[in-house]
């Protein structure tokens, strides 16, 4: 429970959803890792909050495979290798086809803002792995359709807690010949490499690009499974 114990409030909603927002963020983010137990009664007494109350807001966590429930404790769900290599071959689907017609129909003031958003390698960490995502988003938004977007951020969203993982196995030196500083810095060339060919209306190499910088994402997604979490190596696709 000492993992728990700095969850804040975040203004606007009621306590309980509150609290499991503040959950999912944790949950994604790799601070409460899978198989980890989350007693929602001692949870709820402390955030002064009725228990059943809580233990209905977390079944949102549940539908989206976040946690599983079991009366009024909750446990962290196991990765799952079939969502990690289902969500990469959906952005391999949609992603290609988004940023070639995009990039036919970017601003010159939208090309400058996205050359500026490319992280430098020695740029912090989490905030370049924010920055990246942001750029990619960038790069589609203007063929992306609102439900384009919703779609790609459930993703990616989906996704976060796997390269979260991965990176930690990296840093941690279990995966060998592979490093952090290496990782940022071949993922910020292949973020220049699109952007040129971005500029260029490449439609060939815009999609190798793509396909290389998915394949390493998904490399390192594919990490966390390294890292001795409870996992289902179930696959599913489509």
């Amino acid at each position: 429970m000492d993992r728990l114990a700095d969850v804040r409030a975040i203004d606007g909603r009621g306590e309980a959803d509150r609290v499991v927002t503040d959950l999912a963020r944790r949950i994604r983010q790799g601070d409460l890792v899978p198989g980890q137990v989350v007693r929602l009664r001692e949870l709820a007494e402390r955030r002064g909050i009725r228990t059943r109350a809580l233990v209905m807001a977390c079944t949102s966590l549940e539908r989206e495979g976040l946690l599983t429930l079991r009366g009024d404790v909750a446990v962290v769900a196991p990765l799952d290798l079939g969502e990690v290599r289902s969500a990469y071959e959906l952005l391999r689907r949609l992603e290609p086809d988004l940023i070639t017609r995009a990039s036919a129909l970017a601003r010159p003031e939208q090309l400058e803002r996205l050359r500026a958003m490319i992280p430098g390698d020695g740029d912090d960490r989490q905030t370049s792995s924010a920055v990246v995502i942001n750029f990619l988003t960038e790069l589609c938004r203007p063929a992306a359709s609102g439900w384009d977007l919703r779609i790609y951020d459930e993703i990616r969203r989906d996704l976060q807690r796997y390269l979260r993982l991965g990176f930690q196995v990296i840093e941690g030196g279990s995966a060998p010949g592979r490093s952090r500083r290496a990782e940022d810095s071949d993922r910020n060339a292949l973020c220049h490499d699109l952007l040129d060919r971005y500029l260029a209306q490449d439609v060939a190499g815009l999609r190798a690009v793509i396909t290389e910088f998915r394949r390493r994402g998904q490399q390192v997604a594919e990490l966390s499974f390294e890292a001795g979490h409870p996992s289902r190596r179930t696959l599913r696709l489509g």
